[in-house]
């Protein structure tokens, strides 16, 4: 097993017994994901991000985990990629993660306010060179959105990378990431966890747990 992969599995591990402090939420940020969640967000872009390659994520809604990692993560440079059309009735998300921004003094974090086959087929002109060494996946959650988004991504990706895919409790996002790691055996599993359930579906105490933990769980890949 090599160094990168040994790696990758550490931070696993480390997340699971929870030995680091981590950005969350606080009076500025909220949203919906798990500290665990987070906590991986922050700890796998320590690692693998560097002046050559970014982080960047599918699916920003108000901002907590792109806004914690940027925050945690002040060197790298951090890209979410939302055209803000769902869950945003009033249409004001991306003003509020605008705000955000500003409030928190964050200069290492790049909106792309544009539909995500859009961003990914133009990604190379958008990254300028660099690569992606975390890819975080948490946009529509459709079959279809979901393989392609690992499908793009594979030739932007650097040679030590890892994607992590939000809300892996759903079957369908499960069975894209079978199908995709299925077509391509460059890419494995490392982690995989899951809640009992959606945290609307959960009571108070089943829904601490989820936010303590992974939310609507997650499968992590590295290539």
């Amino acid at each position: 097993m090599n160094k990168y992969i040994e790696k990758c599995l550490r931070i696993c591990s480390e997340i699971e017994d929870c030995k680091e402090t981590i950005k969350f939420e606080n009076q500025i940020l909220t949203g919906y994901s798990g500290k665990k969640l987070c906590t991986a967000l922050q700890l796998f872009t320590k690692e693998l991000v560097n002046k050559n390659n970014i982080y960047l994520e599918i699916g920003v809604f108000h901002g907590l985990t792109l806004l914690s990692n940027a925050s945690y993560n002040k060197e790298s440079t951090c890209v979410g990629i939302d055209n803000f059309s769902l869950f945003n009735k009033d249409g004001n998300n991306k003003k509020i993660v605008e705000d955000r921004i500003n409030k928190l003094n964050i200069k290492n974090v790049k909106l792309l306010d544009m539909d995500f086959e859009d961003a990914l087929d133009n990604l190379e002109n958008l990254l300028e060179g660099k690569k992606v060494g975390v890819f975080f996946i948490d946009g529509a959650h459709d079959y279809r959105s979901q393989l392609i988004s690992l499908l793009k991504i594979k030739k932007f990706l650097s040679d030590e990378c890892v994607i992590l895919i939000d809300d892996a409790n759903y079957a369908h996002v499960r069975q894209a990431t079978k199908d995709f790691l299925a077509s391509d055996s460059e890419f494995k599993m490392i982690c995989q966890a899951y809640t009992k359930a959606h945290p609307a579906n959960l009571n108070n105490d089943e829904k601490k747990i989820a936010l303590d933990g992974w939310w609507n769980g997650v499968n992590i890949l590295v290539k």
